[in-house]
């Protein structure tokens, strides 16, 4: 009796691996097309779900929340706010995909001069995105009413000492 359930017990369970690993290589082999397919799908939404550029205003929104809540701003201000940022990401110039320096042959007569060319370019965007950057925060400042001003200015600080 004990050797009957013994054989048994290992002749399903062999039987249950079998017909696991006959299912899974009939799916496999049928349907690679709808899988890769499918697979291609899903990574595509994820990259756009997690884009730099989603990231980025997923975290300006929580910004303004948290700004609006710590300086009390009213309705007008904060769409006065929305309303600067939107101005602003819509003039903001779209990434170059001009040479980079790995693209450079370092045994080229002129690499040097290719390298100060493109560091001279870089310099100039990120002098122009901080100066860009300056102004929209002035604009912000100056919806601010003097009070809130000054708890921004406060809020600031506390921030900096933070992160040192």
């Amino acid at each position: 009796m004990k050797k009957l359930l013994i054989t048994l017990l290992a002749t399903s369970t062999l039987a249950t691996s079998t017909l696991a690993a006959g299912t899974y290589a009939y799916a496999h082999n049928n349907n690679n097309t709808t899988t890769d397919e499918a697979t291609t799908t899903s990574m595509d939404k994820h990259s756009q779900k997690h884009s730099p550029r989603e990231h980025k205003a997923k975290h300006a929104k929580k910004h303004l929340k948290r700004m609006a809540k710590a300086l009390d701003l009213s309705y007008d201000q904060i769409e006065a706010i929305k309303a600067l940022h939107e101005q602003a990401r819509a003039e903001r110039p779209e990434r170059s995909q001009g040479l980079s320096i790995n693209q450079l042959n370092p045994y080229a007569a002129d690499y040097s001069e290719s390298v100060a060319n493109i560091a001279a370019q870089k310099a100039a965007a990120v002098e122009s995105a901080i100066l860009k950057r300056a102004e929209l925060h002035a604009q912000v400042f100056a919806i601010l009413t003097p009070e809130q001003q000054e708890q921004a200015l406060q809020l600031a600080a506390e921030r900096s000492k933070r992160k040192r």
